[in-house]
């Protein structure tokens, strides 16, 4: 099972490529049954936002990181899978996780 996700993850071509959220629902990944845990899940495939709004604290991070935000835009705009677009995607979902995580210890902390 592991051998075929790394597989359709590493295609070279981007449209044959899996999602983030076939990745999660992969028989390899969800091995026991359970899906991971909501705090370990971005709100939703990044690729799939088409609104064209994108992360401002996100693009001024990786802005002070020495990535310039117009080439950073650029390759959210065109889909592109580069470290410009992957390095975006990274943060987001990094900061998703966070918000997430901490969204469901204040849940847990007011129900006691």
């Amino acid at each position: 099972e592991c051998e075929h996700l790394l597989k359709h993850i590493l295609v070279l071509e981007p449209k044959k490529r899996l999602s983030l959220k076939q990745i999660r629902q992969h028989k390899w990944v969800t091995a026991d049954g359970q899906p991971m845990p909501d705090c370990q899940l971005p709100g939703g495939d990044p690729a799939d936002d088409v609104s064209g709004a994108y992360d401002e604290n996100v693009l001024s991070i990786l802005e002070r990181l020495g990535m310039p935000r117009a080439k950073v835009v650029d390759s959210l705009q065109n889909k592109s899978y580069d470290s410009f677009a992957a390095s975006y995607y990274l943060m987001v979902d990094k900061a998703t996780q966070r918000k997430s995580c901490s969204d469901q210890e204040a849940r847990a902390m007011t129900s006691k």
